[in-house]
């Protein structure tokens, strides 16, 4: 594809930069720009609910993979923030009703 160092400019209408940034979702302009016109397959939106759901999942896998690090350095970590932390990812897991 080879170096992008030429940079084109549009001027669009505020309506259409609304309709284009609700059709890009997430997605950086021009990135969502190029895909459509090299008619290149864009992924999917995420609804918000499951950026939520993946960002305590995140949250969720990190605090308890810190836990499973310090675990395996000789610290052993207290039993009641592991089970928080299981709790928690559980819950996320189960959508918040576990």
């Amino acid at each position: 594809m080879g170096n992008r160092n030429h940079c084109i400019s549009v001027r669009v209408s505020a309506d259409e930069l609304g309709r284009l940034d609700a059709e890009r979702g997430h997605r950086p302009r021009g990135a969502y720009l190029r895909a459509c016109w090299l008619r290149l397959p864009t992924p999917p939106m995420v609804p918000e609910v499951n950026r939520r759901a993946w960002q305590a999942l995140a949250r969720s896998a990190a605090n308890l993979n810190q836990l499973a690090t310090a675990y395996h350095m000789g610290d052993v970590p207290e039993l009641a923030a592991v089970r928080q932390e299981l709790a928690a990812f559980r819950a996320a897991l189960l959508g918040g009703n576990g």
